[in-house]
């Protein structure tokens, strides 16, 4: 359900990078349909990922809740006005995760493994 909108809308081969999980396994003939590679992260690799999560991911979801926020009176007419929105919002987000919580994060998934 979620992968399928995006694949619709995008042309050519895809590569699509999820965990191991036993569902994604039993899908991987669905994804061919939508011209799209699936590669699995190992069995067991997954949780050394998770210091992203609670540094990173954790602050990037608090501010673009905060945009949408925002944003939620926003309205789109066109597709490439909802894209434009998409990119600024990352953009914006991005920026405001300084450098050190990125490092931090990715020093933290380093050193776990």
């Amino acid at each position: 359900m979620v992968w399928e909108p995006i694949a619709r809308r995008t042309n050519g081969p895809k590569l699509l990078i999820i965990d191991s999980y036993p569902l994604h396994k039993e899908l991987k003939e669905e994804f061919k349909i939508y011209n799209t590679q699936i590669l699995f992260v190992p069995e067991g690799l997954t949780w050394q990922l998770q210091p992203l999560d609670s540094l990173f991911h954790k602050r990037y979801k608090k501010l673009a809740q905060d945009y949408f926020l925002f944003h939620q009176k926003d309205q789109f007419d066109t597709e490439e006005q909802k894209r434009f929105y998409m990119i600024n919002c990352v953009k914006d987000i991005v920026s405001k995760i300084n450098s050190t919580t990125i490092r931090a994060s990715w020093e933290k998934v380093c050193f776990k493994a």
